[in-house]
């Protein structure tokens, strides 16, 4: 059977996305881990697995889009003391906003630290008139955080 290339392009652009879905795992009461995109399926994993006593966290994420970004930040800006670990890559949403909330920063020897700003009024402003409320309240949304956080 023959399939036309764009449908396999399809095929394995659909696999590779897969591949970069958020995970999460509460390796020790102690010790937890996030890899993949910071997505919604990564804000429901750290939601439902995430314990209190955790005081390490190793990283290793793309980032993602910054609502669910913010999400799992929000989750993890309950620990105290946290130790981030970066184990690969830690890039765009999570150096804007998850790497920030870590008393210490571990990045390993190969690692890669990635970024390129947060929303700002040049994004709001490009944004078309149907998405200008939500990027608005994205950008209100990450200020806050931010400032409470002392970011």
């Amino acid at each position: 059977m023959r399939f036309p290339l764009a449908f396999l392009a399809l095929l394995v652009s659909g696999a590779a996305s897969l591949a970069h879905a958020g995970s999460c795992e509460q390796r020790s009461p102690t010790v937890f881990v996030i890899r993949g995109s910071t997505d919604k399926v990564l804000a429901d994993c750290v939601a439902a697995r995430l314990k209190p006593t955790t005081q390490e966290l190793i990283i290793d994420s793309e980032g993602g889009p910054v609502d669910a970004a913010l999400d799992v930040a929000q989750r993890l800006s309950s620990l105290k003391a946290l130790t981030v670990r970066v184990d690969g890559q830690c890039a765009s949403a999570c150096v804007n906003y998850i790497l920030p909330l870590g008393r210490r920063l571990l990045v390993g020897q190969k690692a890669i630290l990635l970024t390129h700003g947060g929303i700002d009024a040049a994004h709001v402003a490009r944004a078309s008139p149907d998405r200008r409320g939500a990027m608005e309240a994205l950008a209100a949304r990450q200020t806050a955080f931010a400032r409470a956080h002392g970011i």
